[in-house]
């Protein structure tokens, strides 16, 4: 499984790395931790799906706009109770983010930003949960990583000297998406004739080159080749991304993938973004087969369940699996959210 990066109390190891079997209970050094990820690169290859080592962070969008769930956790109770259902159903990590990236999505102000943020989040960090903070502005980036959240995610892939500087001074883990805009939200564009997946790979070449430049170790690195809108309007380029992903392996780093209701799959199946849950639920499936490390999704438990049944399918599995661990917490009680074990 994957582990996690530490919280406020806890001495668990950083970077989320994959343990070695055997190994679930110990503290290992950074160093055991980063030679077992790297000699498990192989391995993933031939697809994590039938050793458990997809790691899911799930979503909560503190927005009024966001296309698939705006409005509903809005207020901080509300996005509080939402994040402790999906750690309870299994996410390893909660992804917050409080303004959409739609193309039709309202301007959010960094300052607002801060102010939907702050409540959910720490209110999280209290109860020992990992938090990630989706944001493509520098500030919010700098005031959340003073709080002490491990992830930040960046859906403008850290393209600005303001993004790769608040990057270096923290200490979280950095996901750098991309995408073929270079505005800080999706965009209905044609995709173009080029290939998706050689300009995402010149496009992490550039990024991991500005952030290494600037101090920030390579291991904290996440690479999200980015899905939907942000590859073009029509649903090609994201499955050509989905078919190619084991591509982006030759840089060395964990990969997460975040398909959850998006564009492309209305367009395959004429659903609306409600209705995606299916569609959503199968192109997760075969990106954890192509070897990603992390999925990023609105409907955990469907995920979890979906990759508990398929890895106990799997050659080689014991013929009495495993007990699901207890999804509920004691109060007061740290989950061990680690991916599908």
């Amino acid at each position: 499984m994957l582990g996690r990066a530490p919280t406020a109390g806890t001495t668990r190891v950083a970077h989320a790395r994959p343990r070695p079997a055997g190994a679930r209970n110990e503290i290992l050094t950074e160093a055991t931790v980063e030679l077992a990820y790297r000699a498990s690169v192989a391995s993933r290859r031939r697809g994590a799906l039938s050793r458990g080592m997809v790691g899911i962070l799930g979503i909560v969008n503190v927005t009024r706009d966001s296309f698939s769930d705006g409005g509903q956790f809005l207020r901080p109770a509300a996005a509080i109770a939402h994040a402790e259902q999906l750690l309870a159903d299994g996410a390893a990590v909660v992804d917050v983010g409080a303004e959409s990236t739609h193309p039709d999505a309202e301007d959010v102000t960094a300052a607002e930003e801060i102010a939907r943020l702050e409540p959910v989040v720490a209110a999280l960090l209290r109860r020992g949960a990992e938090i990630s903070v989706d944001t493509t502005k520098p500030d919010v980036m700098a005031a959340m990583a003073a709080r002490g959240v491990a992830w930040l995610n960046d859906v403008a892939g850290f393209r600005s000297a303001a993004a790769v500087a608040a990057a270096a001074r923290s200490t979280a883990r950095l996901c750098v998406m991309f995408a073929r805009n270079d505005r800080p939200r999706a965009a209905r564009t044609a995709a173009g004739a080029g290939d998706v997946v050689a300009e995402a790979g010149a496009f992490f070449a550039d990024r991991i080159a500005a952030l290494e430049a600037a101090g920030v170790a390579r291991s904290r690195i996440v690479l999200d080749p980015g899905m939907g809108f942000f590859l073009g309007r029509e649903a090609a380029p994201s499955l050509e991304m989905l078919r190619r992903l084991p591509e982006l392996r030759r840089f060395g780093l964990p990969l997460l993938v975040s398909v959850s209701h998006k564009s492309f799959l209305g367009e395959l199946t004429g659903r609306g973004a409600s209705e995606r849950g299916v569609a959503t639920l199968a192109a997760e499936l075969f990106a954890a087969q192509q070897g990603v490390d992390w999925i990023r999704t609105h409907d955990v438990r469907a995920l979890r369940d979906a990759l508990l049944v398929w890895q106990q399918c799997a050659p080689g599995r014991p013929a009495t699996p495993q007990r699901a661990p207890r999804t509920q917490p004691r109060p007061g009680e740290a989950i061990d959210r680690g991916a599908v074990q």
